[in-house]
């Protein structure tokens, strides 16, 4: 019960607050968003290859970890994803991105 009070509370002033500027898809604790929303905004990033079943990348929270299968591969999702960011008023944070090569 208490938590409730302190979340509305807390969600007024951030709302009422010019220094809280949110992005508007954003998710978890904002009213009428939830991390459901932010997964269901995410979606089409999970499958990048014209709508395939099989998944091309991997997400948690606000990490991408890409699954191309060769060079070619890996250039037209680092190019999807920069459009999607661009589309969706996001930008990818370079010092928190690397490369990590193929496995085995």
């Amino acid at each position: 019960m208490l938590r409730r009070v302190f979340e509305s509370m807390l969600l007024d002033y951030l709302n009422n607050t010019p220094l809280a500027k949110f992005h508007p898809l954003q998710a978890g604790f904002r009213s009428g968003y939830s991390t459901l929303t932010h997964i269901i905004i995410s979606r089409d990033l999970f499958y990048l290859d014209d709508n395939l079943l099989i998944p091309s990348a991997l997400l948690f929270a606000d990490d991408i970890q890409l699954l191309p299968k060769d060079y070619n591969d890996a250039a037209r999702k680092v190019h999807t994803v920069e459009n999607w960011c661009k589309n969706n008023k996001m930008t990818i944070n370079i010092k928190k991105s690397a490369y990590i090569g193929p496995s085995g």
